[in-house]
């Protein structure tokens, strides 16, 4: 399931991944950022895994085109996990994204809440050390 988080604002966009997310996801998770898009051009997203399973096979294909589709209107992802294979996940994704990309431990939500809202330049497509 992904469910948009209340904190979101502006060009700032959070959603939590949890269960197993299916392609029915995306279809209102996708349109959400369609439309900061639209107004915004470029967007920042934050993504926690909350108890997340995984993608089922459709899930991952919509995965896939979103991230052709948004190659170069995300600006960063800021991704929250504790499963190492969800780190890994996210270093494999980092080459098909022109966002600047970091991962943050659980415990780290409000760092990355930070670096995503922050105007900084930072290093593209880091991992943050944990």
């Amino acid at each position: 399931m992904i469910t948009k988080d209340n904190r979101s604002h502006d060009d700032v966009l959070a959603f939590r991944f949890s269960g197993e997310v299916t392609k029915s996801d995306y279809a209102t998770f996708v349109p959400e950022v369609d439309r900061a898009v639209a107004e915004f051009v470029r967007v920042k997203i934050l993504i926690v895994f909350d108890h997340f399973d995984g993608w089922d096979l459709s899930a991952m294909w919509s995965d896939l085109r979103f991230t052709e589709k948004h190659y170069s209107s995300v600006e960063r992802f800021a991704v929250v996990g504790a499963a190492r294979w969800q780190k890994v996940l996210v270093t494999l994704a980092k080459p098909f994204t022109g966002a600047q990309v970091k991962w943050f431990d659980a415990s780290d939500e409000a760092a990355a809440w930070t670096w995503l809202e922050s105007g900084a330049a930072t290093e593209a497509n880091t991992m943050a050390k944990h």
